[in-house]
């Protein structure tokens, strides 16, 4: 999968936009008149975008690998959530990540 690498966040920008970014470039603006919520909830979702990726793909694995052969699993499926899926959907919703 192609995309930018980094840690994506969220800043704000200008009066009345926001910024997706890492550390070394811009991903996306958003711009509205006024900025609401909804906008500031859109822009989290884009930013937690690479994490939900690899999120749903250590999922993937890790479920492939369970089915296979469920003792011989190298990590449990609530590992994977713990540390993949819930950052995600915190990052997602504006609860964390950075």
């Amino acid at each position: 999968m192609n995309y930018t690498k980094g840690e994506w966040k969220v800043s704000e920008f200008k009066a009345r936009e926001l910024r997706v970014c890492n550390e070394y470039e811009n991903i996306c603006y958003l711009v509205s008149m006024p900025l609401e919520g909804q906008e500031l909830a859109n822009a989290h979702l884009i930013a937690a975008a690479p994490d939900m990726y690899e999120a749903c793909y250590a999922f993937s694995t890790a479920l492939a690998i369970w089915q296979k052969d469920p003792a011989k699993s190298p990590i449990t499926l609530a590992t994977i959530f713990n540390e993949t899926i819930g950052k995600a959907l915190a990052k997602a919703e504006g609860k964390g990540g950075k």
